[in-house]
């Protein structure tokens, strides 16, 4: 055993300069690996040969709160919870159902279903969590979203925001299970679901809370929900509100063009970075 002779250093900086030191991997120790095998995970879909970093699975709830992440929460234990809570750390967390036994079918993990007590735990305890699901046609949409969605929008206010987004597969799937995708029949019927949530919270809190991503507008040929419908756009980045995000700035930027008198009636060719 090698033990390290204790150093102190001094640094003198600027009042607002940053320190320089930094950790040699921003979570300090070993990122923790996904124990998930879910039916619809999209890095077992990508093709071979991209570069390595891409085919690792973190399921971190560091990760969650430092940058977004979302977790399904079977690495946790119940010390974690418990340090979660202590600390009031904000958690992303992937639901995909509420159904315990179907959970373990989506997620291939034994422990899926009971760690769903982590979620209510956390909600209890006042922790901000927002949540996601995968919908798998034939899997969890129809009746199991109608109850998965009733037992999210009862944890509200703590669990701030559900976003439903559709399966995606490549056509890397070999040897994987068979999904089906949605159409714009189904697409249709899971926003109406989605809506008739979103429109019950909202008329109850003034908080929609449960939102379709945008993909399922586009495939049930639908016309995007305004800007405004969005709210505070807490799931932006899980694709929920982005073509009204879009269409916003674009609008308001020709229209401080023309304000500003740079406009003119010529026709012009533009390029419109997405």
């Amino acid at each position: 055993m090698i033990e390290l002779e204790d150093k102190t250093v001094k640094v003198r900086k600027g009042e607002y300069d940053d320190l320089g030191l930094n950790f040699e991997t921003y979570l300090m120790d070993c990122k923790q690996h996904c124990k998930n095998n879910c039916v619809f995970c999209f890095i077992n879909q990508l093709p071979k040969g991209m570069r390595e970093t891409l085919y690792f699975k973190d399921d971190d709830s560091r990760l969650s709160f430092l940058q977004g992440n979302y977790i399904t929460m079977t690495n946790l234990s119940d010390e974690d919870v418990d340090r979660i809570i202590k600390m009031k750390l904000p958690m992303n967390i992937s639901v995909h159902t509420t159904n315990p036994e179907l959970r373990v079918k989506l997620t291939k993990n034994p422990n899926a279903g009971k760690c769903l007590d982590y979620l209510y735990k956390m909600a209890a305890a006042g922790i901000e969590i927002n949540t996601q699901i995968v919908l798998c046609p034939g899997l969890n949409d129809g009746k199991e979203l109608e109850k998965t969605l009733t037992d999210l929008c009862m944890l509200y206010p703590a669990v701030k925001s559900v976003a439903c987004v559709p399966v995606g597969v490549t056509r890397f799937r070999d040897k994987l299970p068979k999904l089906e995708l949605f159409n714009e029949e189904t697409a249709g019927k899971a926003i109406d679901t989605l809506e008739f949530f979103g429109d019950m919270m909202f008329e109850k809190y003034h908080d929609r809370v449960v939102y379709a991503s945008d993909e399922f507008y586009l495939t049930a040929k639908r016309k995007m929900p305004d800007y405004e419908f969005y709210g505070d756009f807490d799931q932006f980045e899980n694709g929920v509100g982005m073509c009204a995000s879009l269409q916003k700035e674009f609008i308001d930027a020709l229209a401080d063009k023309r304000e500003f008198g740079e406009t003119d009636d010529k026709e012009r060719h533009v390029s419109v970075a997405t």
